[in-house]
């Protein structure tokens, strides 16, 4: 796997770096698959952002310095990374310094070329934020530029299930073809388990969740690939390895995005609570605080519902 990784680089720019990259992942020995991606991802950034930005030579010493990973994360280029990506990133990035034999004790503290390693503070509410307007377009376009159909169909049945639909992560791990109903008034999915609910797709997101079950059989799995026993979120995170190149939501943020559309948009709050598969109104708790304080005119606009009279007489 180290030696066919490529990722979304100038071929020429890749060739620079690539050897440098492919030694150094290899030295850590990662354990799986998964850890090997990742660090094949995050060398390749650090790397090429030392290399082309900073002008260093790409040797261990110079790239994995903890001053220049410090700098490293605070660059510019970095700024679009979830708080917990880039926790996860520092925590990777650090522990290959510590191999090469550059990491200090402390996270404080003088280090070579005079920075102090500021420790990254893992978000506390970062699962349940939704995604902004600008992130859902961005993993739109991450989907089409999958390399293959089924992990395009993948990527927008990621997409449509939960932004589209609420399901959370081990629902949508379930979720089979023929659990999507096509009617007249718009799509439906049947969400088995627990809490059976049958929940309308957002019009936004029908002509992508039709796109990734058009054409299969009904007993498959709609998100497809190998479930071991455990977390439904494994599922997910092995889908996201594949490319790590690519932007991968979280499942939990989506189903989030999809409860905070809903009560943005005043959809009855017993409606909600049955749909997204909650089990009494305080579990919306941690969602109304992702929600904005309603204004004098939105206010105004309800002002029927608020005082039982037809304005209009």
């Amino acid at each position: 796997m180290i030696d066919a990784y490529r990722p979304h680089m100038d071929a020429s720019q890749w060739a620079e770096v690539a050897p440098f990259v492919r030694e150094a992942v290899s030295a850590i020995a990662p354990t799986s698959r998964t850890s090997a991606a990742h660090f094949l991802a995050l060398t390749s950034k650090l790397a090429h952002w030392s290399w082309q930005t900073v002008g260093l030579a790409l040797n261990t010493a110079d790239v994995f310095q903890p001053s220049n990973i410090t700098r490293f994360l605070e660059d510019p280029s970095t700024k679009g990374w979830s708080p917990n990506y880039r926790y996860s990133a520092q925590g990777r990035l650090l522990l290959m310094s510590q191999h090469f034999g550059q990491f200090a004790s402390q996270f404080s503290g003088p280090l070579r070329g005079g920075r102090p390693i500021r420790p990254v503070q893992k978000a506390t509410n970062t699962l349940v934020r939704p995604y902004s307007e600008r992130e859902i377009t961005e993993f739109r376009s991450s989907a089409a530029r999958r390399s293959t159909p089924a992990r395009r169909r993948n990527a927008l049945a990621l997409l449509s299930l939960g932004a589209g639909a609420g399901l959370r992560p081990f629902e949508l791990a379930k979720a089979l073809v023929s659990d999507v109903d096509i009617e007249p008034s718009g799509l439906f999915v049947r969400i088995r388990g627990s809490r059976p609910r049958t929940v309308p797709v957002h019009a936004r997101w029908e002509k992508s969740l039709l796109s990734a079950v058009q054409d299969r059989s009904g007993d498959e799995f709609i998100f497809t690939g190998y479930r071991y026993k455990g977390r439904a979120t494994d599922l997910f995170e092995r889908f996201a390895a594949e490319e790590p190149d690519e932007l991968t939501p979280l499942g939990t943020r989506l189903h989030s995005t999809w409860v905070t559309g809903q009560l943005r948009a005043a959809v009855p709050i017993d409606i909600v609570i049955h749909l997204a598969g909650l089990s009494n109104p305080s579990s919306l708790d941690r969602y109304f605080h992702l929600l904005d304080q309603p204004n004098p005119p939105r206010i105004a606009s309800f002002q029927n519902a608020i005082t039982g009279r037809d304005l209009s007489q």
